[in-house]
């Protein structure tokens, strides 16, 4: 499974869950989530950085079967088909991103209101 795969990758990098966490700037329950195949769509910062550190990315589909490097072969309709998945993932990533920001947003105010209400239901008393 793709979790499994992300798992070995950072183990292969030496990299603990909270460390890697760190230097992609996430949570450290996501990178669990993303390892425990409970996230749809891994995170691409994630993704992106276990590629930059050398991790063969079609280790991380499946395509293939070593773990760091860029040996697969592929046709060239296999390698366009993988190019279109990783620009899927990647705005598949923007969109909760922005589905996220708009959330923390939305809770902000509420919070607000809520403060607002506390206030005046102490002003009434």
């Amino acid at each position: 499974m793709l979790g499994d795969k992300f798992k070995q990758a950072r183990e292969h990098l030496g990299f603990s869950r909270s460390a890697i966490a760190k230097k992609v700037n996430v949570a450290h329950s996501t990178v669990g989530r993303i390892e425990l195949n409970r996230l749809e769509n891994p995170n691409w910062k994630y993704v992106q950085y276990l590629i930059e550190q050398g991790i063969n990315p079609y280790f991380l589909i499946g395509k293939s079967k070593e773990i760091a490097g860029q040996k697969a072969d592929f046709t060239p309709e296999e390698h366009e088909a993988l190019k279109q998945e990783l620009v899927e993932l990647k705005a598949s990533h923007q969109k909760l991103e922005e589905k996220q920001e708009w959330t923390e947003q939305m809770l902000k105010l509420l919070k607000i209101d809520t403060e607002e209400l506390e206030n005046f239901r102490q002003k009434d008393e």
